[in-house]
């Protein structure tokens, strides 16, 4: 991943709403970091056409690659804040599948929202709960003791945002990217709590057995 000119190049997908390929230019801002010998470390920061958010990347330049008003002309990135996220590997595949998806698709709200429910409707299955309506399945996992009350009360917020784009109705506008934001922070927090800390706890376990 690099920066020519104005445009990074190689990024596979924007880090703040996952479009493929995207078009990030450099914004009016180049931070040196620092100079060593030849090589200049540089911070810079650069606006996705799709979201229009921002992300910052960090590199490194031959000194030759600066012009005479001290702008980065070739960079070769190292890291990027935020960094692109990755559906845990400790889920069930077809969850893992969805919600990767979901992340993949931020830039599309309406159909994230509903690959993120469906993450958490197969999250929920994998736990032995596949009877009745996702309704009732949320609340025979709070009896159970599965969910906290709080997260009960996030989860039938989740199912009514997922609701709407399914159906379509009349007075329907549309996902919000921050309901978006909502439903996919709920799936990560879910498969954090149902398997990922299970599965890193089982793992401590055996190395300190």
């Amino acid at each position: 991943m690099h920066l020519e000119r104005n445009v990074i190049l190689e990024l596979e997908r924007c880090p703040q709403c996952g479009v493929s390929n995207p078009l990030i230019t450099k914004q009016n801002l180049d931070v040196l970091q620092a100079i060593e010998g030849q090589i200049a470390w540089y911070s810079i920061l650069g606006q996705c056409s799709k979201c229009k958010k921002c992300v910052m990347f960090e590199g490194y330049a031959n000194r030759n690659n600066i012009d005479t008003n001290g702008r980065v002309i070739l960079l070769t990135i190292l890291k990027c804040f935020p960094e692109a996220r990755n559906a845990p590997e400790e889920i069930p595949q077809r969850a893992r599948n969805y919600l990767q998806q979901a992340l993949e698709s931020k830039h599309a709200p309406d159909g994230a929202v509903m690959l993120a429910a469906s993450a958490i409707d197969c999250m929920l299955k994998d736990k032995g709960y596949k009877d009745g309506s996702l309704y009732s399945r949320i609340e025979k996992a709070s009896q159970d003791g599965l969910f906290t009350s709080q997260m009960r009360e996030w989860a039938h917020e989740i199912r009514l945002s997922a609701n709407d784009p399914r159906h379509a109705d009349d007075d329907f506008e549309g996902s919000t990217p921050k309901q978006v934001d909502q439903i996919i922070q709920f799936a990560e927090a879910l498969a954090e709590y149902l398997f990922v800390l299970p599965a890193r706890i089982s793992k401590w376990k055996g190395v300190n057995s």
